[in-house]
Protein backbone atom coordinates (compact mmCIF):
# COMPACT_ATOMS: atom_id res chain seq x y z
CA UNK A 1 0.00 0.00 0.00
CA UNK A 2 1.39 3.36 -1.23
CA UNK A 3 0.49 6.47 1.08
CA UNK A 4 2.31 9.85 -0.16
CA UNK A 5 2.73 13.49 0.85
CA UNK A 6 3.70 16.22 -0.64
CA UNK A 7 4.29 18.63 2.21
CA UNK A 8 6.91 21.24 2.93
CA UNK A 9 8.46 20.03 6.09
CA UNK A 10 11.35 21.68 8.56
CA UNK A 11 13.96 18.93 9.08
CA UNK A 12 15.51 18.71 12.76
CA UNK A 13 19.04 16.13 13.17
CA UNK A 14 20.58 15.27 16.13
CA UNK A 15 23.24 12.73 17.68
CA UNK A 16 20.09 10.31 18.29
CA UNK A 17 17.37 11.49 16.28
CA UNK A 18 15.82 12.72 12.80
CA UNK A 19 12.53 15.27 13.55
CA UNK A 20 9.83 16.36 10.67
CA UNK A 21 7.98 18.88 11.74
CA UNK A 22 5.01 19.51 8.85
CA UNK A 23 5.12 23.79 8.23
CA UNK A 24 1.17 24.04 7.15
CA UNK A 25 -0.96 25.74 9.57
CA UNK A 26 -3.85 23.88 10.95
CA UNK A 27 -4.93 20.82 12.56
CA UNK A 28 -3.35 18.55 9.48
CA UNK A 29 -0.22 19.89 10.66
CA UNK A 30 2.14 17.18 12.51
CA UNK A 31 5.63 16.14 13.97
CA UNK A 32 7.67 12.88 13.39
CA UNK A 33 10.32 11.69 15.24
CA UNK A 34 12.58 9.09 14.23
CA UNK A 35 15.38 7.62 16.24
CA UNK A 36 18.80 6.41 13.85
CA UNK A 37 18.63 3.59 15.34
CA UNK A 38 15.28 2.51 13.67
CA UNK A 39 16.84 3.31 10.41
CA UNK A 40 17.83 0.20 8.60
CA UNK A 41 18.67 1.43 5.33
CA UNK A 42 19.37 5.12 3.60
CA UNK A 43 20.08 6.50 0.16
CA UNK A 44 20.51 9.65 -1.04
CA UNK A 45 21.15 10.70 -4.81
CA UNK A 46 21.70 13.98 -6.58
CA UNK A 47 20.84 14.47 -10.09
CA UNK A 48 21.44 17.75 -11.69
CA UNK A 49 19.49 20.22 -9.14
CA UNK A 50 17.15 17.74 -7.10
CA UNK A 51 18.19 15.83 -4.15
CA UNK A 52 16.65 12.99 -2.36
CA UNK A 53 17.15 11.06 0.56
CA UNK A 54 15.02 7.57 1.25
CA UNK A 55 14.44 6.04 4.39
CA UNK A 56 13.65 2.62 5.01
CA UNK A 57 12.62 1.53 8.74
CA UNK A 58 13.62 -1.50 10.89
CA UNK A 59 9.62 -2.18 11.56
CA UNK A 60 8.07 -4.34 8.16
CA UNK A 61 4.91 -2.17 8.42
CA UNK A 62 6.25 1.42 8.62
CA UNK A 63 6.08 3.16 5.07
CA UNK A 64 9.45 4.21 3.20
CA UNK A 65 10.31 7.85 3.36
CA UNK A 66 11.27 9.87 0.96
CA UNK A 67 12.83 13.69 1.63
CA UNK A 68 13.38 15.90 -1.07
CA UNK A 69 14.69 18.91 -1.76
CA UNK A 70 12.81 22.38 -2.53
CA UNK A 71 15.05 22.79 -6.14
CA UNK A 72 12.01 24.52 -7.39
CA UNK A 73 12.52 27.22 -4.83
CA UNK A 74 15.83 28.07 -4.97
CA UNK A 75 19.00 27.34 -2.66
CA UNK A 76 19.46 23.78 -1.74
CA UNK A 77 22.52 24.38 0.10
CA UNK A 78 20.87 23.31 3.28
CA UNK A 79 19.52 20.40 2.35
CA UNK A 80 22.68 19.36 1.12
CA UNK A 81 24.39 20.40 4.14
CA UNK A 82 21.90 18.26 6.31
CA UNK A 83 22.45 14.98 4.48
CA UNK A 84 26.01 15.38 4.63
CA UNK A 85 25.41 15.44 8.21
CA UNK A 86 23.16 12.66 8.43
CA UNK A 87 25.21 10.66 6.66
CA UNK A 88 27.86 11.50 8.56
CA UNK A 89 26.22 10.24 12.01
CA UNK A 90 24.80 7.48 10.43
CA UNK A 91 28.11 5.93 9.64
CA UNK A 92 29.51 5.91 13.42
CA UNK A 93 25.60 5.25 14.31
CA UNK A 94 25.30 1.40 15.51
CA UNK A 95 21.95 -0.16 14.06
CA UNK A 96 20.33 -2.25 16.97
CA UNK A 97 21.33 -5.62 15.03
CA UNK A 98 24.87 -5.02 15.75
CA UNK A 99 25.80 -3.97 12.26
CA UNK A 100 26.26 -0.56 10.43
CA UNK A 101 23.32 1.03 8.69
CA UNK A 102 23.81 0.12 5.39
CA UNK A 103 23.94 3.35 3.01
CA UNK A 104 22.60 1.88 -0.47
CA UNK A 105 24.22 3.68 -3.64
CA UNK A 106 21.69 5.48 -6.07
CA UNK A 107 21.11 4.08 -9.76
CA UNK A 108 24.23 6.68 -11.06
CA UNK A 109 26.39 4.98 -8.15
CA UNK A 110 26.27 1.97 -9.37
CA UNK A 111 28.45 0.06 -12.26
CA UNK A 112 24.96 -0.44 -14.19
CA UNK A 113 24.97 3.49 -14.77
CA UNK A 114 28.31 3.13 -16.50
CA UNK A 115 27.31 0.77 -19.33
CA UNK A 116 23.97 2.61 -19.77
CA UNK A 117 26.41 5.26 -20.43
CA UNK A 118 28.57 3.18 -22.88
CA UNK A 119 25.07 2.14 -24.35
CA UNK A 120 23.59 5.22 -25.24
CA UNK A 121 27.20 6.17 -26.63
CA UNK A 122 27.22 3.39 -28.84
CA UNK A 123 23.35 3.72 -29.63
CA UNK A 124 23.95 7.97 -30.42
CA UNK A 125 26.89 6.93 -32.01
CA UNK A 126 24.97 4.62 -35.00
CA UNK A 127 22.67 7.14 -35.19
CA UNK A 128 24.84 10.14 -35.81
CA UNK A 129 26.85 7.76 -38.19
CA UNK A 130 23.68 6.84 -39.99
CA UNK A 131 22.30 10.42 -40.36
CA UNK A 132 25.80 11.55 -41.96
CA UNK A 133 25.85 8.25 -44.37
CA UNK A 134 21.55 8.57 -45.30
CA UNK A 135 20.43 10.59 -47.77
CA UNK A 136 17.79 11.43 -45.52
CA UNK A 137 16.67 15.04 -43.99
CA UNK A 138 18.05 14.69 -40.39
CA UNK A 139 15.26 14.70 -38.05
CA UNK A 140 15.72 17.90 -36.07
CA UNK A 141 13.44 17.91 -33.13
CA UNK A 142 13.83 14.54 -32.32
CA UNK A 143 17.80 14.10 -32.66
CA UNK A 144 17.72 17.29 -30.31
CA UNK A 145 15.67 15.41 -28.19
CA UNK A 146 17.98 12.54 -27.92
CA UNK A 147 21.20 14.56 -27.55
CA UNK A 148 19.77 16.39 -24.89
CA UNK A 149 18.62 13.35 -23.26
CA UNK A 150 22.15 12.08 -23.47
CA UNK A 151 24.17 15.38 -21.76
CA UNK A 152 21.45 15.47 -19.28
CA UNK A 153 22.56 11.58 -18.53
CA UNK A 154 25.99 12.65 -18.92
CA UNK A 155 25.92 15.71 -16.30
CA UNK A 156 24.22 13.61 -14.13
CA UNK A 157 27.02 10.41 -14.33
CA UNK A 158 29.94 13.03 -14.05
CA UNK A 159 28.40 14.75 -10.61
CA UNK A 160 28.17 11.10 -9.23
CA UNK A 161 31.79 10.07 -9.96
CA UNK A 162 32.70 10.54 -6.81
CA UNK A 163 30.25 8.93 -4.59
CA UNK A 164 30.50 5.95 -7.36
CA UNK A 165 34.21 5.37 -6.65
CA UNK A 166 33.88 6.10 -2.98
CA UNK A 167 34.38 2.58 -0.61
Amino acid sequence: MWRAARVPARITLTPTELRIQDQRDGPSSLTQTLLLADISTYSYSEVNLNQELRLRLNRAEAPRLRLSSPSSYGNTTEFQAMAATFEQLMKNFPSPLDSVTRRQKSFLEKPASTYVLVGFTLVLGIIFVFVMISNRPVPGVRLLAVVASYISYVVAWRAAAERRNAP
